[in-house]
């Protein structure tokens, strides 16, 4: 039996490979070793119950935000030798996932756009070119986590129209000291940030809302893909529920920069139930 968990942030998606090819899947709380420790992870593993058939597991193939870390790799590697001793496994980051998903064995930049953002030029087997995504205080224009923290700095610095603001604020039941809270004091800033960016979706005949939406898509462009040389970047494709959901504006910012975006998927676990059924 193998097993492929996709550790998000936000969510884990752990999908079981039986002998006869039939898969079974389970969802639970995200896995990130940058904001979770070794004890948290494991209780959250514990919780979850996924590993009751875990005699039965050879192959265990991890994909995770923060697993290019090699710290983070070692550490995510020995919880799962934990909790399946005679498994083979494999820690790898979030990226090569979506290389994987997008490409198989094939050549072009994958990127991620979830609430976090990321992108690499695959070679059709590794990620060999790489503009780091720096995280969403530094970085990760274009993510949940940084549209939802450009949201509310928007709508706290009254640079949007005052029925805007007020209907954000009773949205998420938010003041200045409570978002201040949210998000320099408690667990998973990032995906609190990446919460709100819901209210784009909920509220897409707003012009201003639009307009903002597109200054993340066209940052995510200038500062994750421009960079590579123009042969790398003539092919693009990407995982992750922003780039999906909002898939028209995204389109319309990689049509300025006059990038192809060859595909966009919701999640990379269709692609990667392929990639492991069939080895390449």
């Amino acid at each position: 039996m193998k097993l492929i968990v996709d550790g998000g942030s936000t969510k884990t998606k752990w999908i079981f490979i039986k002998g006869d090819n039939s898969t079974k899947c389970f969802i639970t709380k995200g896995i990130n070793p940058y904001f979770q420790s070794t004890e948290q992870i494991v209780h959250l593993i514990k919780e979850s119950g996924v590993f009751i058939e875990s005699p039965a597991i050879e192959y265990i193939y991890y994909y995770g935000a923060g697993c290019a870390n090699e710290e983070k790799s070692d550490q995510l590697k020995e919880i799962f030798i934990s909790f399946a001793k005679n498994a083979t496994v494999s820690i790898e980051s979030d990226l090569l996932a979506a290389a994987r998903s997008l490409f198989k064995d094939k050549d072009g930049v994958a990127a991620i756009l979830g609430t976090g953002a990321n992108s690499g030029y695959y070679d059709g087997k590794n990620i060999i070119d790489h503009t780091p995504a720096l995280g969403y205080i530094l970085g990760d224009e274009g993510s949940g986590a940084s549209i939802g923290k450009r949201l509310a700095t928007e709508v706290f610095k009254k640079q949007l129209s005052n029925e805007i603001c007020e209907k954000f604020k009773k949205r998420f039941d938010l003041n200045e000291s409570s978002l201040l809270e949210n998000v320099y004091k408690k667990e998973f800033p990032n995906r609190f940030l990446a919460s709100l960016s819901v209210f784009i979706t909920e509220n897409k005949n707003e012009s201003s809302l639009t307009d903002l939406l597109r200054r993340e898509f066209d940052l995510f462009f200038v500062r994750n893909i421009l960079p590579y040389p123009k042969e790398r970047r003539s092919k693009i494709g990407f995982i992750g529920s922003i780039a999906f959901y909002y898939q028209d504006i995204l389109k319309e910012s990689a049509k300025k920069f006059d990038i192809e975006i060859i595909d966009i998927c919701r999640e990379p676990s269709s692609g990667l139930i392929e990639f492991h059924k069939y080895p390449l």
